[in-house]
């Protein structure tokens, strides 16, 4: 028997991006469930294309805050986002009302996200932008790490290991003096400790986020990316009023340029990746994210012209692989 379901009883649902023409009951009213399921490798295919998106955004934020601070190019990343989502909103008409019990979690993932993305610009501020990257994606090691030390999961040799290699690749980024030495090609532009934690600690907010977009299907993924970008912009305002009392304007094209593409390629990612974690499995999909990292790579080299440590490459692959095997044992892929 084919079901169908009302669309005045989904409001609010977040839909598959494509839905066959025939898949609609103009007379009722209705939809075909048996339609509506979106095809096997769209979830993944979002996220993808996320990471791309938010590697140009991670390299435009490096520029940005060659000429203000990071909180201010978190103002403008979330402004521009924030204004482009909002019109979407409008232009079709949809609902911002989120179900009661859904909100504080909606919350939780708004302050997890600014506080991931403050943490994370400071230190693609004072770092290498690759470098930075590499530890921002270190997020499924530390989480297995904490679930393991705190939550008392669940610890299988394999995963394990992986996440004992991957403390190795994080010493390959960080390079501490006493092991690879003070004098090295790139001395200058090591990262400080207060960098390389901001990084981590961007990495960990950045998981809960993960889990908290997991636990919000059925919501409009524009709602969802309204409310984040309204308490970004609240948040960060509200720091430089207060903490700052400096604020930037862009003063050329290029300044403008980069902060004005920052609002427009965290919208898309924002879009993509909300998508794409409500399609796919949550520890799959993370995997996918991990483009993000060779984009970035290749833009800061490109663009940039920052010179990349040989084991921040090493470091970056022992990461990305590692934890990508954590998050698809964790997925039961593996």
């Amino acid at each position: 028997m084919v079901a169908h379901e009302s669309l005045s009883d989904r409001e609010g649902e977040v839909l598959p991006l494509l839905v066959a023409a025939d898949s609609v009951d103009k007379e009722h009213g209705s939809v075909v469930a048996s339609e509506l399921k979106p095809h096997a490798l769209l979830g993944l295919t979002c996220v993808a294309l996320s990471a791309v998106c938010f590697s140009v955004m991670s390299t435009l934020i490096k520029y940005a805050t060659y000429s203000m601070t990071s909180m201010e190019a978190a103002f403008w990343r979330s402004a521009g986002a924030l204004v482009l989502n909002y019109t979407c909103i409008v232009h079709q008409g949809l609902s911002l009302k989120v179900q009661p019990e859904k909100r504080k979690t909606l919350f939780y993932r708004s302050l997890a996200g600014f506080l991931s993305v403050v943490f994370e610009f400071y230190a693609m501020s004072q770092m290498v932008l690759a470098d930075a990257s590499v530890l921002i994606f270190s997020s499924p090691v530390i989480t297995f790490l904490f679930g393991a030390l705190l939550l008392r999961e669940k610890v299988d040799p394999p995963s394990f290991l992986c996440a004992v290699l991957s403390f190795g690749g994080l010493v390959c980024v960080v390079r501490p003096g006493f092991l690879f030495g003070y004098d090295h090609a790139t001395a200058d532009t090591d990262g400080s400790w207060i960098a390389i934690t901001s990084a981590l600690i961007g990495a960990i907010a950045q998981a809960f986020v993960y889990v908290a977009v997991r636990q919000l299907q059925g919501i409009n993924l524009h709602a969802i990316i309204h409310y984040f970008m309204l308490f970004s912009v609240v948040s960060s305002v509200s720091y430089i009023a207060m903490i700052e009392r400096v604020f930037v304007v862009p003063d050329t094209y290029e300044l403008w340029a980069a902060v004005l593409g920052t609002g427009l390629f965290t919208f898309f990612g924002q879009v993509l990746m909300t998508k794409g974690f409500q399609l796919e499995n949550a520890g799959v999909a993370s995997v996918m994210r991990y483009l993000d990292v060779v984009c970035v790579f290749i833009w800061d080299s490109v663009f940039l012209h920052e010179q990349i440590n040989h084991w921040s490459v090493i470091g970056a692959v022992i990461i990305c692989s590692c934890a990508s095997i954590i998050a698809l044992r964790k997925a039961k892929v593996l």
